[in-house]
């Protein structure tokens, strides 16, 4: 959860689809704290693609709310055939 506490956050998300024995790898880091996450076999064959990204933010109650993207990079390569 991250709380509206006016603070700047630091993010990112790494995909790396043939890391762990070629199951995928997802590593998230949000503020120094990196959490990674390997899709198993059935996620695999799902044949699901990372190929967006999106923000939703859901606010009841009538606020409004300031979303900044600010220094963003993006790198992709193409996948080499096995």
């Amino acid at each position: 959860i991250i709380r509206p506490d006016g603070r700047v956050h630091s993010w990112a998300i790494h995909y790396v689809p043939r890391a762990a024995d070629g199951q995928g790898q997802i590593t998230v880091t949000f503020d120094g704290q990196e959490q990674t996450l390997t899709l198993n076999a059935k996620q695999r064959e799902a044949g699901a693609a990372f190929d967006r990204f999106g923000l939703f933010n859901l606010q009841t109650g009538g606020q409004y709310v300031d979303v900044a993207l600010d220094d963003l990079s993006y790198t992709a390569s193409t996948p080499r055939a096995p």
